[in-house]
């Protein structure tokens, strides 16, 4: 899993590709990475925590795996 604010603030973050090991994107993972574009969530992930991506300002489009049962 990744864990709570794992990533939280890294400004230059611009694409994530998470892991097909990772099951859990935990509690504001990816919150406040200003650039971030894109994120490639794959069919392990079964839950996106709260905030994970909160205010990130930069995507282009979300596709969110129908395998996550919890956002």
């Amino acid at each position: 899993k990744l864990e709570d604010w794992a990533f939280r603030g890294c400004a230059r973050l611009g694409a994530v590709t998470i892991q097909n090991s990772i099951n859990a994107v935990r509690y504001s993972a990816f919150s406040s990475c200003n650039a971030l574009k894109s994120a490639d969530i794959p069919d392990s992930v079964v839950y996106i925590g709260k905030h994970a991506f909160s205010f990130c300002y930069a995507p282009t489009s979300v596709a969110i795996p129908k395998s996550v049962k919890f956002i």
